[in-house]
């Protein structure tokens, strides 16, 4: 039943007059007009320009069908990472983020703080596994929630970028 649906879905969005019909479903506006609050929140000391473009794609049902889809393959995303093979030994910094954000609040509701603690925890002993793989790996606790890690903690990107590049 799930390929079924993810199949009519496909099928949907590679249409242009269902697709837009898509568009008009009350889950997939809600998600659009969440998403553009949030973006419209996070971007707003933007040029406005720039950021009326990004909050525009960010919401856009292309851009959502992305996410739908790449949600849908996770399992095959997985098994490339795994056969993949060894990281190159090159240096690496992981920015981890530790803290919850508007936009994961909005997608975890009804999960317990305990959840959400646990699940930070487990990153960050999975960004450490991943880093002591090469020989100059380091994972840097960010303090925030991982869509607006780069937005609202760019020194620690900055800081990051200089540590890989020296």
């Amino acid at each position: 039943l799930l390929s079924l649906l993810n199949r009519i879905v496909d099928l949907a969005l590679a249409t242009p007059p269902t697709k837009a019909l898509l568009g008009l479903l009350p889950p997939i506006r809600h998600y659009q007009q969440l998403y553009r609050r949030l973006f419209e929140e996070e971007m707003a000391d933007w040029q406005p320009r720039v950021r009326q473009v990004l909050i525009d794609q960010h919401a856009s049902l292309d851009w959502l069908a992305v996410g739908l889809r790449e949600s849908r393959d996770i399992d095959n995303l997985y098994r490339e990472v795994r056969d993949a093979g060894p990281l190159p030994d090159r240096p690496l910094v992981i920015l981890s983020s530790t803290g919850t954000d508007a936009f994961r609040e909005a997608v975890s509701s009804g999960e317990s703080p305990q959840l959400l603690e646990a699940e930070s925890a487990a990153k960050l002993r999975l960004y450490g596994n991943i880093a002591a793989a090469v020989t100059h790996g380091s994972v840097y606790p960010v303090d925030g929630g991982h869509v607006t890690l780069a937005f609202r903690h760019n020194a620690e990107v900055i800081r990051a970028i200089s540590k890989v590049s020296a």
